[in-house]
């Protein structure tokens, strides 16, 4: 029969359960600090991402409302009139009496919207959008022009409309990541034409002007 366990039997009993029942203790404890500081940190991802998000959103929101400030000044009362005879002066030369002050008031804010864009001030896609058309059909009206009046001494007038006439569309150009890529070098080698056909076409662009 077994003996009746002594007060120094029952002390190491409950020793032994007090020494487990404080390590399982700890070891909540120490899973419930684990998962409040993930808490904590996952709440500041949170905000730091929110604040990005905001930042970007700013950033976004400042280069259209400068796009849009660009346009009003395209838009102004000296623009138009330019625009009115450049335009004129495509359509019949012989016609209008077209100044150099009124080609100089229109192509100048190209050369503006060209740094804008290029500073990050403004935005390309919308720059894109609302003034590609006026340098493509200037451009390629008044690019002899533009060309001999370089050749004169000015070997930066019109870059501005030359620039936006050139780039490409949107959404021709953007990846799927909307960033603008360039053809490389084998590819363009390959699809250009042969150089007994298209050497002579650049020359004759860039000579041909008076």
């Amino acid at each position: 029969m077994a003996e009746k366990m002594g007060f120094a039997g029952w002390s190491t009993v409950i020793a032994t359960w007090v020494g487990i029942v404080g390590a399982g203790a700890g070891g909540w404890t120490a899973l419930e600090q684990q998962q409040a500081q993930a808490d904590k940190e996952y709440e500041q991802a949170v905000k730091e991402y929110e604040l990005q998000e905001a930042q970007f959103n700013a950033e976004i929101k400042a280069t259209y409302l400068e796009t849009f400030k660009m346009f009003e000044i395209f838009s102004r009362s000296d623009q138009l009139a330019a625009r009115e005879k450049i335009y004129d002066y495509m359509a019949d030369p012989a016609s209008v009496d077209l100044k150099l002050t009124d080609v100089f008031v229109y192509f100048d804010f190209f050369d503006a919207l060209q740094i804008c864009v290029e500073s990050e001030i403004c935005d390309m896609a919308v720059s894109i959008e609302l003034f590609k058309p006026y340098a493509v059909e200037v451009w390629n009206s008044m690019h002899p022009e533009v060309l001999g009046y370089r050749e004169l001494g000015n070997p930066k007038f019109g870059l501005g409309v030359e620039w936006l006439a050139m780039l490409p569309e949107m959404d021709q150009a953007a990846d799927e990541t909307g960033s603008f890529e360039e053809l490389p070098a084998e590819q363009t080698d390959t699809e250009s034409a042969p150089a007994d056909e298209s050497v002579p076409d650049a020359d004759v662009s860039d000579t041909q002007v008076q």
